[in-house]
């Protein structure tokens, strides 16, 4: 995002720090905007400029008006050019997984060379990651019962940080069970095919209303229902405040709805074989 303003790619880049106005700090985010960036994207951006400009090296040097980007912030919001994420109260249910799974398995089984998308679907849930954090992880990033999470999102930091989280066991089995060491990456493949072939699976099926995303929220849900603690299951998901677990700990009952999940042992018989 820093670089979208230091490239002159926005008005906002023209303007003299000590010029800033309300307005512009509005109007930077109707730039943003147009980019099809969602509401807390915006809003996200904005915090990092003002977080930057708010520096002693910036602020106070150049005179910068700290109140009136705040001010335009607040006017992004009003007009809905920022604001925050939406909570999705969708829950994956067995049925849509179940068509899912057997979709990808039976399209990897038929051709070798598709992408084994079941396999990550089982990780997203189990592993709580996001689909971009998956494809990223690589072989010297996995130590027994954890993993580096590289570029994780942060509310403040639009380049995301580093992370190390905790695996659970049924994590860890799905990348026993994914394959051999043969490559850098533990899941080596392009996120945007993966997101692709989700959407369209998802089209084929009948499934409406979701999106790769809500795999994860589904993870995390899991493992609080499981009857770990905040503390734990912030081990595992990487959040840094128990405020935005919550919104994504939509709990049911105490229970593990996967305790019994047929799927592990179907996998283990696909993985047979695999180079």
């Amino acid at each position: 995002m820093i670089k979208f303003v230091a490239d002159g790619r926005c008005g906002f880049s023209e303007i003299k720090l000590k010029n800033v106005s309300s307005h512009d700090a509005s109007d930077f985010a109707e730039e943003l905007s147009r980019g099809n960036r969602a509401p807390a994207t915006v809003s996200s951006y904005l915090t990092h400029v003002c977080h930057i400009l708010a520096e002693d090296d910036f602020g106070p040097a150049y005179h910068v008006c700290l109140d009136a980007l705040d001010r335009g912030k607040r006017a992004a919001r009003r007009h809905g050019l920022a604001g925050k994420s939406k909570v999705r109260e969708l829950r994956l249910t067995d049925e849509e997984l179940e068509k899912l799974m057997q979709y990808f398995s039976s399209l990897y089984e038929g051709n070798k060379r598709c992408i084994p998308v079941h396999y990550i679907l089982a990780f997203a849930i189990f592993g709580c990651r996001r689909q971009s954090e998956i494809t990223s992880i690589k072989w010297d990033d996995f130590e027994e019962d954890d993993i580096l999470v590289r570029g994780m999102k942060h509310p403040r930091r639009p380049e995301g940080i580093d992370t190390i989280a905790t695996l659970t066991d049924e994590a860890k089995r799905i990348i026993a069970l994914h394959g051999a060491r043969g490559t850098v990456r533990i899941f080596p493949y392009n996120p945007g095919t993966i997101s692709r072939q989700f959407t369209d699976a998802c089209k084929l099926l009948g499934i409406k209303d979701l999106h790769f995303h809500d795999l994860w929220h589904e993870g995390i849900s899991w493992v609080r229902e499981k009857g770990w603690s905040v503390s734990h299951t912030m081990m595992v998901s990487g959040h840094s405040s128990t405020q935005t677990l919550d919104r994504y700990s939509k709990l049911r009952i105490r229970n593990d709805r996967y305790e019994n999940w047929q799927w592990f042992d179907r996998l283990e018989k696909l993985s047979e074989g695999r180079a």
